[in-house]
């Protein structure tokens, strides 16, 4: 925690703590007095079942019935003794930002009803793609097969394999190539900052600590909510282990990477 959040901390409990010291009278009518040490002893009761329950083999039904009756009784309360409940102020305000929220998330979805195509899509995909090929094939990657897509992303699994050069790319794609190119340096050009193994035809990345931390530092930077799914050694033809790798991009990710490459 930062100097100004532990300032700002400091400055609401300071806040809370002088709301708590007021001396004035507590004025309750009879009605209300009643009604109020009626909702204490719900609430007392109702916590002290729940205790009871936790201690013989409870359901998630109890958790959902108990703490669903003390919400309800602690807001009343509040409400009753005229406290300024951070809980229901809190409530009120999450409650304002779904129905929010709900509203335009219906509105997005009539929207993208009338403009998305079954063309549109299978389009995006393939940009999504080519994008991501573009990629590794400026690190210098060998290949890297896509696996599967996901509701958030793309799963590739990438070649330790590495080319002595970078991709010069397919005909559409190509001016996209030639500007991630520039980009971003061959791996294989790069033996400060890679531990590789080269032969006269090709070479692959090795299994080191190096090369891991420097792979999720390139993804950190490059796309940044990406989903390690699992990094493998193998033995390779040198005697040494090579690493290979399974990971997600995020469709707004590789959105981002293309737009910061290509529009630099």
């Amino acid at each position: 925690m930062t100097i100004n959040e532990l300032e700002k901390t400091n400055q609401k409990n300071a806040h809370i703590m002088k709301k708590c010291v007021d001396n004035t009278p507590l004025e309750l009518s009879e009605k209300e007095l009643k009604h109020t040490l009626k909702l204490i002893s719900n609430l007392v009761n109702s916590l002290t079942f729940f205790h009871q329950r936790l201690q013989e083999n409870p359901t998630v039904s109890d958790v959902l019935t108990h703490m669903s009756l003390f919400e309800s009784y602690y807001n009343e309360l509040a409400k009753t003794t005229a406290f300024e409940s951070i809980m229901t102020a809190k409530y009120q305000k999450n409650t304002e930002k779904i129905r929010n929220l709900t509203s335009k998330i219906h509105e997005l979805k009539n929207q993208l009803g009338k403009d998305v195509t079954a063309d549109g899509v299978t389009a995006k995909m393939q940009f999504y793609d080519d994008v991501v090929q573009t990629f590794y094939g400026a690190l210098g990657f060998h290949y890297a097969s896509l696996e599967k897509y996901t509701k958030l992303g793309i799963v590739y699994d990438f070649s330790s394999e590495l080319e002595y050069h970078q991709e010069s790319g397919f005909p559409y794609t190509e001016n996209m190539r030639e500007v991630f190119n520039q980009a971003f340096t061959c791996i294989t050009n790069d033996e400060d900052t890679w531990d590789i193994e080269k032969d006269a035809y090709h070479a692959v990345l090795l299994a080191t600590d190096k090369n891991k931390n420097q792979l999720l530092k390139l993804f950190a930077e490059y796309l940044p909510n990406y989903r390690i799914y699992s990094i493998t050694y193998r033995p390779n033809d040198y005697g040494s282990m090579s690493m290979r790798f399974t990971v997600q991009f995020t469709y707004t990710d590789i959105e981002a990477l293309h737009k910061r490459i290509c529009q630099a």
